[in-house]
Order: C-alpha cells, then structure tokens, then sequence
C-alpha cells in the first residue's frame, strides 16, 4: 500500500511540476529579430508543406521514383 501511495504521489508531483511549468510559459513568442525571422520561416515552410502535401495534390501527383508504395 505504501508503494501505491508513494507511486501516486511522484505522479501527482511530476503532473504538478509540469502545470507549473505550461503557466509559466509567455506563448512561446519572441522578441528578438533573428527569432521573429525564424518563426516566420517555419511559419511559411509549415503552410507550404501544408498545401504541397494535401490530400488533393498526393492523389494528384504524378507518381515518382521513389514512391515505392504504388508499385
């Protein structure tokens, strides 16, 4: 029983400390211009990634060489 218990409370403590920490987070902005430089590279690589890798343009595509799964 002091093992259940002792298990519990590491686990509620870990979940306490990671509450903890997501609260005391800002957003996750930036401030410096190399930051905002990069934020906005990911940003526009994570919508062209979107749009070249849609369901519409997989299914649309012409196949290539290294598209294994299709032959």
């Amino acid at each position: 029983m002091t093992a259940l218990l002792t298990l519990l409370g590491v686990l509620a403590a870990c979940a306490g400390l990671l509450i903890a920490v997501l609260l005391r987070r800002r957003g996750g902005s930036t401030e410096h211009a190399e930051g905002l430089v990069l934020e906005r590279a990911r940003r526009e690589q994570a919508h062209r990634d979107r749009t070249n890798f849609s369901s519409v343009n997989v299914r649309s595509g012409v196949p290539t060489t290294d598209n294994h799964h299709l032959s």
